[in-house]
């Protein structure tokens, strides 16, 4: 994953949450040369129910990121007969 694909700025999590996307960071634990790219992140306000509280400091994978998820459209979870739709995990609002 290119770190060219991250731009800093306000993101809605498809659950709705926002976030505020601060910068990049190497993870300099796994042993690869170049390093897997973080995105470093400040929760601005969670979804109902999420235990990560606004002001806390969060790191996610860029792949992770940029990855779009599967959603059903009729709610039921993994085990329902809904259409499958893909959203942005994280969908850029603005700087």
């Amino acid at each position: 994953m290119s770190c060219q694909n991250f731009k800093p700025g306000v993101y809605v999590h498809h659950k709705g949450g926002t976030y505020r996307a601060l910068f990049l960071a190497k993870n300099s634990t796994n042993g690869q040369v170049e390093g897997v790219p973080l995105v470093i992140y400040v929760c601005l306000s969670p979804p109902p129910g999420h235990p990560v509280q606004p002001g806390q400091i969060c790191a996610r994978l860029l792949e992770q990121w940029n990855e779009s998820v599967g959603m059903r459209t009729d709610n039921t979870g993994c085990n329902g007969d809904g259409a499958v739709v893909y959203t942005p995990r994280f969908e850029f609002l603005h700087d």
